[in-house]
């Protein structure tokens, strides 16, 4: 009992950042019940977003935060992004190693490349990707940090969406049109559900390029790997069997 009230009030301090790095849910908005939250091993210590008060929160687990504890939170005035967001940059590294090891496993199968050789070279550009991967991150928070879209832009986005096979508003708690300003703190979108909808709206654009054939200008699948990659295999890199797919990818980031 008392390590529970223990973790509940550290939790709920008045500090600048609140840092999950744990796996489990901690924090569900006031409306919702720890019934139906999967996570029952925490649900001892679970607070309610309106409860905290911290400036700011980094999910660095996934689901530290239930979506609609986001938008409580957010509401407030907390600042909170998502997990996937906080947690965007072990998913951009594997990209780049997979799509990096593509070309190279290929080159050692052809008896062009030893296997040693491989991983000196994925080795060697550890400090390029670590340096690409954190500009993503932060460029990612920044973009909700600095770009303010009206009312008017997310209805319409949110519009577009709906007419998708991939996104459903109620997935999300995002509220129809009329309801709009449920998501909007002073006038401006509130980060969590900005990134929900920035997120999808990424996927559909990245599949009307793909779908009309528009992801070609190779300068960003050269803008994608690492320059000395690029020196080293270029030739490779504009065969490379998902040269569309990373094309898209970046003219939409």
């Amino acid at each position: 009992m008392l390590a529970t009230k223990l973790v509940k009030k550290l939790l709920t301090l008045k500090v600048d950042l609140l840092y999950f790095g744990g796996i489990g849910t901690y924090v569900k908005s006031s409306d919702e019940f720890n019934l139906y939250i999967s996570d029952k091993e925490n649900e001892n210590i679970r607070v309610d977003a309106k409860e905290l008060n911290a400036f700011a929160v980094c999910e660095g687990a996934n689901l530290a935060f239930t979506m609609k504890a986001r938008y409580e939170y957010a509401k407030k005035g907390g600042n909170i992004n998502l997990d996937s967001i906080d947690n965007s940059a072990g998913v951009n590294i594997s990209d780049y190693e997979v799509n990096m090891k593509i070309i190279l496993n290929k080159l050692v199968d052809e008896k062009k490349l030893t296997e040693n050789y491989k991983n000196n070279i994925l080795k060697e550009l550890t400090n390029e990707v670590v340096k690409k991967v954190l500009t993503n991150s932060s460029l990612q928070s920044k973009h909700l940090s600095i770009k303010n879209p009206t009312k008017e832009e997310i209805i319409n986005i949110l519009n577009i969406l709906d007419n998708t096979d991939f996104f459903k508003r109620e997935y999300f708690y995002l509220p129809n049109n009329d309801s709009i300003d449920l998501i909007f703190k002073n006038n401006k979108i509130i980060r969590p559900a900005y990134a929900i909808i920035m997120l999808y709206n990424k996927i559909y654009k990245k599949r009307y390029l793909l779908k009309n054939n528009l992801a070609t200008d190779e300068k960003y699948l050269f803008e994608y790997f690492p320059k000395t990659f690029v020196k080293m295999f270029r030739n490779e890199i504009l065969n490379h069997p998902l040269k569309k797919e990373i094309i898209a990818t970046q003219m939409v980031k």
